[in-house]
């Protein structure tokens, strides 16, 4: 009986001794992953102290923009890049995983209008380090407000980088060029090469013809052998084309369906010029014209609910000799003005 018992005892001791060793087993395991988890944390942390990275460049290209991303001298290890674009209302963050980005290096990451989503437009961009598959800080970020402002604030063309051409009628190419001259670096455009007769129409803008309205358009040609136009059409609700009507003094001079802001030769070829032009409340028939005015001005019928942006390069006789033009056509703009 007594061996008996001294066998329980020796059994309940092993028991407890074993349950200690898996306690004892479940509480290494969770500080060792603490203890990992703070090691991992601190190198991080020891990573990003000198680390120096700068966004260089924000760039259109034919599918998306590419962000050209510079490393300084600072040392850290890092995996990668995150990358975060915004248009102000849209976020997006896309991920490169870079193992040979070294010390004073630049690099440039594409970044396809798939991956953009809801972005239309790079407003805003920063740069993050990839540690250790954790986006570290940032470390710097551009901001495009101006560009952004330049095409899209306040302008009534729905699409003014030709992303889209089903807003657009007629026969023309998307470009890509450098535009300094109005503060852009990279912007799409549209480019029409022709020996032809070639026209082309934007959407129709919703207006008010109690309200003035301007225009712009930037243009570049390679040659002068056509002739280049700039317009507008009118619209009723209904939208059949209306006159527009014309007066630089009282009385009134005229009205028609077929005028023109400006028409001629951008001088000398290959340069861009901004053409801008106004249309006036139906109810002020006459004006001063504003500073910016580069030739003609013009008001709306009463009855005018939409108007439309034209642009035409004519190289087919008698408005060229056909030898072949090509015209550049950026940053369309309507919007409603104050004078």
């Amino acid at each position: 009986m007594n061996n008996k018992r001294g066998l329980s005892a020796i059994i309940i001791t092993l028991i407890i001794v074993g349950l200690s060793l898996v306690a004892v087993g479940i509480v290494w395991g969770v500080v060792s992953n603490l203890l990992q988890s703070s090691e991992e944390q601190t190198t991080s942390q020891y990573d990003t102290l000198f680390l120096d990275m700068k966004v260089e460049k924000v760039a259109l290209d034919e599918d998306g923009i590419s962000v050209s991303v510079s490393r300084g001298s600072g040392g850290g290890t890092i995996s990668g890049v995150a990358i975060t674009i915004s248009d102000g209302e849209n976020t997006k963050v896309i991920k490169r995983e870079v193992s040979d980005f070294e010390q004073l290096e630049q690099k440039t990451f594409s970044i396809t209008s798939s991956e953009m989503g809801d972005v239309v437009f790079v407003k805003s961009v920063s740069v993050s380090p990839l540690l250790q598959n954790s986006v570290g800080n940032v470390l710097d970020s551009l901001d495009n407000s101006e560009i952004y402002d330049t095409i899209f604030t306040g302008n009534l063309i729905e699409d003014p980088l030709f992303k889209n051409p089903s807003y657009w009628t007629s026969s023309w190419v998307l470009d890509y060029v450098n535009l300094k001259e109005a503060k852009v670096d990279t912007i799409s455009c549209s480019k029409i090469a022709t020996t032809s007769n070639i026209q082309s129409y934007s959407g129709y803008v919703p207006v008010d013809p109690y309200k003035t309205y301007k225009f712009s358009l930037w243009i570049k040609q390679s040659n002068t052998d056509s002739s280049l136009y700039f317009g507008f059409d009118s619209y009723n609700s209904a939208k059949t084309e209306i006159s527009a009507k014309e007066s630089s003094s009282s009385p009134v001079i005229g009205s028609s369906t077929n005028y023109y802001f400006w028409y001629g030769d951008i001088l000398p070829s290959n340069t861009w010029r901004k053409i801008t032009g106004y249309i006036f409340p139906c109810n002020q028939p006459t004006w001063t014209n504003p500073s910016d005015t580069t030739y003609s001005n013009y008001y709306m019928d009463c009855s005018t609910a939409y108007l439309r942006i034209r642009f035409l390069n004519y190289d087919a006789p008698p408005y060229g000799t056909s030898i072949g033009t090509t015209a550049w056509y950026a940053l369309p703009r309507i919007e409603e003005v104050n004078l």
